[in-house]
């Protein structure tokens, strides 16, 4: 499941930082996860919701991006995909498969 916040130019350049800085220390299961990388780069980004240590939690950064996106948007819903595991990207995230 993707999720896609409105975000400004700058809230997604301190994202994409954060979340290749972790990336760029190692996988880990449960200390340095795709959860914690991307909740690292909501905090980053200025999202609010940081869970701290349960940070790496799955589904953690879903629900925080949904309830930040809520907020910004004065109660609208965000962008939710679903990709199924194995699926091709949908029209909605073709953009951030680079060609």
């Amino acid at each position: 499941e993707l999720t896609l916040i409105k975000a400004t130019h700058e809230q997604d350049a301190a994202f994409q930082a954060a979340f290749e800085a972790a990336v760029a220390r190692g996988y880990d299961k449960t200390t340095n996860n795709c959860a914690t990388a991307v909740n690292e780069g909501l905090t980053a980004a200025g999202i609010p919701g940081d869970l701290g240590p349960l940070n790496s939690l799955p589904g953690t950064a879903g629900m925080r991006a949904k309830a930040a996106s809520s907020q910004q948007n004065g109660g609208g819903n965000p962008t939710t995909v679903r990709i199924p595991k194995g699926g091709s990207p949908t029209p909605a995230v073709s953009r951030f498969n680079p060609k």
